[in-house]
């Protein structure tokens, strides 16, 4: 975890991720992590008003000047799902290239 602590299987945690895969996008909950489709509404906590894309458009807006740089800080575990996660995603967005 980003504070040190080990992450625990069995332990419940709050995630913060955007509309697409809040609702199901990507199958990330549904056949990544077993969620059934019929209650990933019933685990969200907060909703906000606006999406992700908003907030940042508004940061931008308000910075005038962005220079982005990635930290790499966070990555999916277990990676033996995630690789084939993200290569079919991909394929899905856009298409073998």
């Amino acid at each position: 975890m980003s504070n040190g602590e080990p992450f625990i299987m069995d332990k419940w945690y709050n995630v913060a991720m955007n509309s697409y895969r809040g609702n199901g996008g990507g199958e990330l909950l549904t056949r990544g992590a077993g969620i059934p489709k019929d209650s990933i509404k019933g685990r969200i906590i907060y909703e906000s008003e606006h999406d992700q894309r908003y907030y940042i458009m508004k940061e931008i807006e308000d910075a005038k000047i962005v220079n982005p740089k990635t930290n790499d800080n966070w990555k999916f575990v277990p990676s033996s799902l995630a690789i084939p996660a993200i290569r079919r995603d991909k394929d899905l967005l856009f298409g073998n290239r």
